[in-house]
């Protein structure tokens, strides 16, 4: 069956992707290789310059470097910028053990030469079916040079991608992002090695300790807090609740007698801290008080960065797998696994869902993808003290690698159907945005205009801006249908209107948005608001007529423009929509009544005391977003005396 598939690519590719690859009047440059460096062609006289590196391949190989005629070309997605060329060795597209480089010539006349248009060059390679784009290693637009690592010989030509390619590329990376991996699974790796860390700071070894915990710790009520910062990206937020965690999970169930045992052996390497610290949980875990032993526990880890550099080495360590979708030889190997392949595609040649025959098919790319996560494990290691990873170390990260690949291809082919939709989805709502011309260099959303965003940035922001829309509408499905907001279903049209009122006229207006066109407010209830506030007052005006005689009206304060006040408030909630500031250090001690509606606070003047000398005042606190579930209100309070004198103080109030 293999020998029938390999016989139809080759008659495939001789009729409708290169003809004439055979012959030798089309033959550029040839050259042997046996296994030492070399470097083939030159780009200014050959158009095309490779460069094998020694131990590429375990066996001598025949080069040759041949022009060929492509066909069947999209030309409204790519910009032919170079002859295609196709290489070869042995006659055959092998694959290596090192990447080689490769730079091709391409005509400078059809590039504008700008950071933007440059981002938007590619390689193209026909793997039998498709076009394939393959992002450069490095662009020379003055000179005319591109350069990529490949790990396999096969037919390519650069390329300049058009929107429409880049749309396509963009659409096919974030839909596997999305089914890569549970967002759970990457809490679980950081939780597994900050808690490894701390177990090997305290000499504990025992492996069914650490199942232990980890499985307490997922059963724990705080475990889905954690997760939702995680997701957040609330990095300091996440440290601190797996900080406290872990320490409280050792302190539950590691036995008291071989904690106390662990923290009071504890050696001089250390640090005179942990055996201070080590001695005062062991006393706490004596006396039976186990969370006061976490706590200290927790803060020492804490101290010492493992919480942190664990977090940060398992984050990196999942991002660079994350962003290994993007790389055309880890989207080759698991086509070749899900599908299977023959010599033709990508140099593989095995059958559908062998995973250990990819695996051992990849080869410079698997050991590429191994060296990146020993070289994250060491640099962070390094970073709070640890030693190099020996090598049984290394191996154990080999094997996890191997594993993760594994698990992810398998995961892939399992949600392919979900993925499908999703670029569907992802479409519809670029549809949207291309309609209204938010995309390209003349979009039409101020905040992107003359940025020099790539097609891929403007694409990542506005995504971003749509998963805030269906988050805040409680939507999960787009449809094309037009003015449709029924439970989840949400038409895409609405998100791009809300990306118009987000981008030109800022968040007030989306919020307005939302709230006239949907009833969604999203400000805090006023009970939310209620309790203790940091105040910092700034003043931006002052003004006070120096008195006279014939004027004994009080001259107002001494304030100067620029003086800086810190003080507190607390707000308490009163029937209807009203609400008292106390504040300290400010305006006065005494209670103030303000009138809270659509996240404005009004002032209510309290018409007891008297106003002798003050012909107007206004204060207005606005409520301003910080993070996604917290708040902060701004404000202003601005006073004037009837003799002139004018006090503007701006206000602002934090938890």
């Amino acid at each position: 069956m293999k020998l029938f598939n390999r016989i139809l690519a080759i008659l495939l590719i001789c009729i409708f992707i290169f003809t004439g690859c055979s012959s030798s009047s089309n033959t550029i440059v040839t050259a042997k290789y046996d296994k030492s460096n070399i470097k083939i062609g030159t780009v200014d006289k050959d158009g095309i310059m490779i460069d094998l590196p020694e131990k590429a391949s375990e066996e001598a190989l025949e080069i040759s470097v041949a022009e060929a005629e492509a066909k069947e070309f999209p030309k409204d997605q790519l910009t032919q910028l170079s002859g295609p060329i196709e290489i070869l060795a042995n006659e055959s597209h092998v694959r290596f053990d090192e990447p080689v480089m490769v730079a091709l010539k391409v005509d400078v006349e059809k590039l504008k030469r700008d950071d933007e248009e440059l981002s938007e060059v590619r390689v193209g390679y026909f793997d039998g079916e498709n076009w394939v784009l393959i992002r450069p290693e490095s662009i020379d637009g003055d000179k005319g040079i591109v350069k990529f690592r490949t790990y396999h010989f096969s037919p390519y030509l650069a390329v300049k991608a058009n929107e429409k390619a880049l749309i396509n590329e963009w659409i096919a990376n974030k839909a596997v992002e999305k089914f890569n991996t549970a967002k759970d699974e990457y809490v679980n790796e950081v939780a597994g090695q900050a808690l490894d860390l701390a177990l090997k700071k305290l000499n504990i070894t025992d492996k069914s300790i650490s199942g232990k915990i980890i499985k307490s710790l997922r059963n724990d009520s705080e475990w889905g807090d954690m997760v939702k910062q995680y997701n957040k990206k609330d990095v300091i937020g996440f440290n601190q609740s797996l900080q406290v965690l872990i320490g409280k999970k050792i302190a539950e169930n590691v036995g008291a007698s071989t904690l106390k045992s662990a923290l009071e052996s504890v050696t001089d390497e250390a640090g005179i801290g942990w055996i201070k610290s080590g001695s005062e949980a062991a006393g706490y875990m004596a006396e039976g008080r186990y969370k006061d032993a976490a706590r200290i526990i927790g803060e020492k880890i804490s101290d010492d960065l493992l919480i942190t550099k664990a977090g940060k080495m398992a984050t990196e360590t999942i991002q660079a797998q994350i962003d290994s979708w993007k790389d055309s030889e880890i989207e080759a190997a698991y086509k070749a696994y899900r599908d299977g392949a023959n010599n033709y595609f990508f140099g593989y040649n095995v059958d559908a869902k062998d995973f250990d025959a990819v695996w051992l098919q990849m080869r410079g790319i698997r050991r590429q993808l191994e060296l990146e996560a020993i070289r994250i494990a060491n640099e962070n290691r390094e970073e709070i003290g640890f030693p190099p990873l020996d090598n049984q170390e290394m191996e154990k990260i080999r094997e996890k690698v191997k594993a993760d690949y594994r698990k992810k291809f398998k995961n892939r082919v399992e949600n392919e159907e979900k993925i499908k939709k999703e670029k569907q989805q992802l479409a519809l709502l670029i549809k949207a945005f291309n309609d209204q011309k938010f995309l390209g260099r003349n979009t039409r959303l101020k905040p992107l205009q003359g940025k020099g965003y790539t097609m891929e940035q403007q694409l990542d922001i506005l995504h971003h801006f749509a998963k805030k829309f269906m988050k805040d509408t409680k939507s999960s499905v787009l449809t094309e249908k037009i003015a449709v907001k029924n439970g989840e279903i949400i038409s895409a049209d609405y998100v791009s209107a809300a990306a118009r009122e987000y981008f030109n006229k800022g968040k007030d207006a989306y919020n307005k948005y939302l709230f006239d066109k949907f009833g969604i407010s999203m400000y805090p209830e006023m009970k939310a608001l209620e309790g203790s506030w940091k105040v910092t007052s700034t003043v931006k005006e002052a003004y006070a007529p120096p008195a006279t005689d014939e004027d004994d009206v009080t001259q107002g304060c001494d304030a100067k423009v620029g003086d800086v006040k810190h003080g507190t408030a607390t707000l308490t909630a009163l029937s209807g929509n009203l609400m008292n500031f106390t504040m300290t250090g400010h305006i006065s001690g005494d209670p103030q009544k303000f009138k809270y509606q659509n996240g404005i606070f009004y002032f209510v003047p309290d018409r007891r005391g008297s106003n002798e000398g003050i012909s107007s005042w206004k204060y207005q606190y606005v409520v301003k977003e910080k993070n996604e579930d917290e708040y902060y209100l701004e404000g202003i309070l601005a006073m004037h005396a009837t003799n002139g004198a004018k006090l503007v103080v701006e206000i602002v109030m934090e938890r």
